[in-house]
């Protein structure tokens, strides 16, 4: 039967509330911070009182990112290797006093290769298959510095992070495979309460 067709025995529609929890859970973020639920998962997690430190890897052109702000976090780490997106994050970082790195993030340190496509930058990754889906058109590639999370973290003296958000269309794998020590950080601090 249809999802819509499925009643969950209380009189709500089974459909309406999976996709109201899946949107509370960011999924669908390419339609639109609002309408897949981002922007109240960031709300839910200021208001918890966890609204000192964000890290935005893959903060594209800073909608994420300006987010964050607008949502009362104090401070953030702005990450992206697109150069064509440097000029915006560098004036949001001038605006929200956020830090803006224009790094690839992976699991090892140096230089990679970013591939995109003209059209549509919002696809832009380190994962050289990505472009083998029918939706993506990554035709082009540009040499950008690389590092890790870890490395990001120990540069910045190690501090409590409140939310780190992923988003490197196919390389989160790799994005966290760099992060090991930050990752069983924050492990630590979520077990501690």
């Amino acid at each position: 039967a249809p999802l819509e067709d499925v009643a969950d025995g209380s009189g709500h529609r089974a459909a309406d509330e999976i996709r109201e929890r899946l949107r509370t859970l960011g999924y669908g973020h390419h339609i639109s911070l609002i309408d897949s639920g981002e922007a109240e998962f960031v709300r839910r997690v200021a208001r918890s009182g966890f609204q000192d430190l964000a890290v935005d890897v893959g903060a594209h052109d800073g909608r994420y990112s300006r987010l964050l702000a607008q949502s009362g976090f104090t401070s953030a780490i702005m990450i992206e290797p697109h150069p064509v997106h440097r000029e915006a994050l560098t004036a949001l970082g001038t605006e929200t006093g956020y830090a803006t790195l224009g790094v690839a993030v992976s699991d090892i340190e140096g230089t990679a290769v970013l591939h995109f496509g003209t059209s549509d930058l919002q696809l832009a990754s380190l994962e050289p298959g990505l472009d083998q889906l029918w939706f993506v058109d990554n035709d082009e590639t540009v040499e950008v510095p690389s590092t890790t999370l870890d490395a990001i973290w120990r540069a910045h003296g190690r501090p409590s992070i409140d939310l780190l958000k992923i988003d490197t269309e196919g390389w989160e794998r790799e994005v966290l495979a760099g992060a090991a020590e930050l990752v069983m950080k924050l492990l630590a601090k979520d077990r501690a309460g």
